[in-house]
C-alpha cells in the first residue's frame, strides 16, 4: 500500500509529468476549481484553492487526473486554447455525457485519495477512538459516524464529503 495522505501533487507533475498552473479568480470566471488542457500536459486550478483550501486542491488534482486517465480519448480530439473556449465545450457537451465524465472522474479522485484498504484500517482505528470516549453506533449513530468522518477527513486531506461516499461505497457507514 502507498502512504497516506496520497501525495496527489507529487504524482501529478513527477509521475505524470503535468504543469500545474494556477490562475486568479477561475472559480469566478468558470465556475469551477481546475481542469486539464486538451493536450493534458497542464492542470489550471483556481489560485485561491491552491493556496486557502489544500483539502479542495487536492480533490481537484485528483479529479482532473482521473480525466487524464478515463478521458484521454476524448480530450485528444478536444483543442481547447482558452478559458472562453474550455467554457465553450462544456457548454456544447450534452449534459448527460458530461455528467456521466465528470461522475466517472470524482469516483477515481475519491478512490485514488481515499484507498480502500488504508480506509478500512484507519476506520478500524478511528471506531476504537470513538468508543473509547463514549460513543457507540447504537447508542449515539450520527455522533459516532461524524466523530469517524472528521478523523478520517484529517488523515486523507479530503472533505467530509468524500469520507462519507467513500464510507457508504465501502458500506462502512452503517
Amino acid at each position: 500500500m502507498g502512504s497516506i495522505p496520497t501525495p496527489i501533487e507529487e504524482i501529478a507533475e513527477l509521475k505524470c509529468g503535468l504543469d500545474i498552473i494556477p490562475v486568479p479568480g477561475l472559480r469566478d470566471v468558470l465556475e469551477i476549481d481546475g481542469f486539464i488542457s486538451s493536450d493534458l500536459t497542464c492542470v489550471t486550478v483556481d489560485q485561491f484553492v491552491l493556496e486557502q483550501r489544500l483539502n479542495r486542491y487536492r480533490f481537484t488534482l485528483a479529479h482532473e487526473l482521473g480525466h487524464l486517465h478515463l478521458h484521454r480519448h476524448i480530450y485528444a480530439e478536444l483543442k481547447f486554447r482558452s478559458l472562453q473556449q474550455w467554457k465553450d465545450f462544456q457548454e456544447q457537451v450534452d449534459e448527460l455525457d458530461y455528467g456521466w465524465l465528470e461522475y466517472q472522474a470524482y469516483a477515481f479522485a475519491g478512490l485514488v485519495l481515499v484507498p480502500s484498504g488504508h480506509l478500512k484500517a484507519q476506520f478500524q482505528s478511528a471506531t476504537d477512538g470513538a468508543k473509547k470516549i463514549g460513543f457507540s453506533w447504537e447508542g449515539e449513530p450520527e455522533m459516532f459516524l461524524e466523530y469517524v468522518t472528521d478523523a478520517l477527513r484529517e488523515v486523507f486531506q479530503v472533505s467530509g464529503e468524500v469520507i462519507a461516499k467513500r464510507l457508504r461505497y465501502e458500506n462502512l457507514d452503517r
